[in-house]
């Protein structure tokens, strides 16, 4: 065999090895794609499910209390009526009062915020700090809100049947409403309550002028999507 054919075997044996590794490179870049197209798939229509539910509201102002004589009692009550149960740390509420005072109207209620923080006044005297996030677990089987980790929102799911509830009995300190803070008064100066914040005033701007007779929004978000699960204009009971 002359050097000529000889050259020519041993490329083409080369060759072979090279054209095979080459091909398997090509599918595995292919099955790459198609796995990480899948999975992306997967994970993004995970992300975008949102939970749907159903739920009645009551807002009620300046009720007279039941078995307390003399006291008034305003509150925000939200029980689900149906659909998914949804941990309450995947929710947000926005509410909308047209009578607070001042530029701001809109209050968003976060998960684990604190944001009520109040003392109160029993058998004559100013008694107790009670501190948590409003709307609360409304379960007795799970204690009584204030200093109660397991019933602040954020902490517990919520589903049909369960109801969140966020009030202000007229012996709960309450700081008056800054309209220039946009807030509630934080300066004892200005008032003594400063930095007192019931679970009914967490839940708005401007809780004193929740009107009877009067509209005011609440909206239920699925923080994670952004998805409005449930929407309503609320008539202020009272």
């Amino acid at each position: 065999m002359n050097s000529g054919m000889k050259e020519k075997i041993r490329d083409s044996r080369a060759v072979s090895p090279v054209v095979g590794v080459m091909l398997m490179l090509v599918v595995a870049v292919i099955l790459a794609a198609v796995v990480s197209s899948f999975g992306s798939g997967i994970s993004g229509s995970l992300k975008t499910k949102a939970p749907t539910a159903t739920f009645k509201v009551r807002v009620v102002k300046n009720m007279p209390a039941p078995g307390m004589p003399g006291y008034t009692l305003n509150y925000t009550e939200i029980v689900q009526t149906g659909g998914d149960p949804i941990p309450t740390e995947q929710l947000k509420i926005i509410t909308v009062n047209p009578d607070a005072y001042g530029d701001k109207k809109t209050m968003e209620v976060l998960p684990k915020s604190m944001n009520t923080h109040y003392y109160y006044y029993y058998n004559g005297n100013w008694t107790g700090w009670m501190n948590g996030t409003s709307p609360y677990l409304n379960d007795r089987s799970k204690g009584w809100f204030g200093n109660n980790p397991a019933v602040d929102f954020g902490n517990y799911t919520t589903a049909t049947g369960i109801t969140m509830s966020a009030d202000w009995y007229n012996n709960y300190a309450q700081a008056k409403w800054n309209a220039t803070l946009g807030d509630y008064e934080t300066n004892k100066s200005i008032d003594p309550y400063a930095g007192n914040v019931t679970g009914f005033c967490a839940m708005f701007a401007d809780g004193w002028n929740v009107t009877p007779g009067h509209f005011v929004t609440i909206k239920i978000v699925h923080a994670p999507t952004g998805t409005v699960i449930w929407q309503k204009d609320v008539m202020v009971e009272g």
